[in-house]
């Protein structure tokens, strides 16, 4: 997201996203993160806190995300390179990404996320922060406005 070029985007829309994903497939260095969630640690290529069940609109990636539980879904992608990058893609537009044997949810209210010092952090498609990080649930920081339940 960091790379993704505005001009691009203004132009292209979506397809700017597209364009430094396949840029970025050819050059990322693909290094671990370690993602720390209630105190338990584990290693992935990539990592995707929500708690909204969907990503880039319209993908599931977190089916049991709530917006009104007090937790996160932590999606951990655990394996790196160009091969498995493009598995996930594949396998996030088909809905089959809960097959792939090296994706894996944990649920939590506190992470932590470490890196490569000062690699970008995206929410909703802009960079917000610089590794490492912490994210947490604030109970009553949001008010959301949201349909009644049936």
């Amino acid at each position: 997201m960091a790379s993704v070029d505005l001009v691009g985007k203004k132009l292209l829309g979506t397809g700017a996203y597209y364009a430094e994903m396949a840029r970025q497939l050819l050059v990322f260095p693909f290094p671990n993160y370690r993602i720390t969630v209630e105190g338990a640690t584990y290693d992935a290529a990539s990592v995707v806190v929500s708690n909204g069940r969907y990503y880039a609109g319209q993908y599931v990636l977190a089916p049991k995300a709530n917006l009104v539980e007090p937790s996160f879904q932590v999606c951990l992608f655990e394996r790196g390179g160009r091969l498995a990058a493009l598995r996930y893609v594949m396998a996030m537009q088909m809905d089959r990404l809960a097959e792939e044997p090296d994706y894996r949810i944990v649920t939590g209210r506190e992470i932590r996320i470490e890196g490569p010092e000062g690699d970008p952090v995206q929410a909703d498609g802009d960079i917000v922060a610089a590794l490492p990080v912490d994210i947490e649930i604030v109970p009553g920081a949001l008010r959301l406005l949201m349909p009644a339940r049936d």
